[in-house]
């Protein structure tokens, strides 16, 4: 018999806690709740099919310069400015491509 990946709670619930795409104010990844009655089968559904991620309008270029704020904040100055030279100059071609549309696949 298999084993189920997510065991039901005392409530009677499945429960796993997902990120949802988004960074806190510290860059700490957000993480919501997802919940079902149904199973645990369920909710690896629920999981596998990222219905909880929210859509973003941001270019990759535009995720790429925030990441850099958010996650590398405490990194060297010419670190930081081997970051900006990258995304400046490299990802200038994906300026207008939404990172919504990019997919696993599509990276390489």
């Amino acid at each position: 018999m298999a084993i189920a990946k997510y065991p039901k709670g005392k409530d009677g619930y499945f429960q796993a806690k997902v990120w949802d795409g988004t960074y806190t104010e510290n860059g700490v990844k957000h993480r919501v709740t997802v919940r079902t009655k149904k199973s645990s089968r369920a909710l690896e559904e629920m999981v596998r099919n990222r219905d909880i991620l929210k859509e973003s309008k941001a270019s990759v270029q535009e995720y790429a310069r925030t990441w850099l704020e958010i996650c590398k904040h405490d990194v060297e100055l010419n670190t930081k400015a081997m970051y900006r030279r990258i995304i400046d100059v490299h990802m200038d071609i994906l300026k207008s491509v939404p990172i919504s549309s990019i997919r696993k696949t599509d990276v390489r």
